[in-house]
């Protein structure tokens, strides 16, 4: 099971996410969506923008350690 979060600045605090969950199909050999998992932000916020920010924190981390 993998899952994606896209996080988009609308402002330079407000962010708005897209998430994806899928599941890994043994008989096609392929992810497949899981039906009713992941989703869109209901409205642009600065909390999001601060799960956002964190994100891209940790991510630089691993990355540039």
């Amino acid at each position: 099971m993998l899952n994606n979060t896209c996080y988009s600045f609308i402002t330079d605090k407000d962010v708005v996410h897209v998430c994806s969950v899928h599941q890994y199909d043994t008989e096609k050999k392929t992810l497949l969506p899981v039906q009713g998992a992941g989703g869109l932000s209901p409205a642009m916020s600065e909390l999001e923008g601060r799960y956002a920010f964190n994100w891209a924190k940790n991510i630089w981390a691993d990355a540039l350690a």
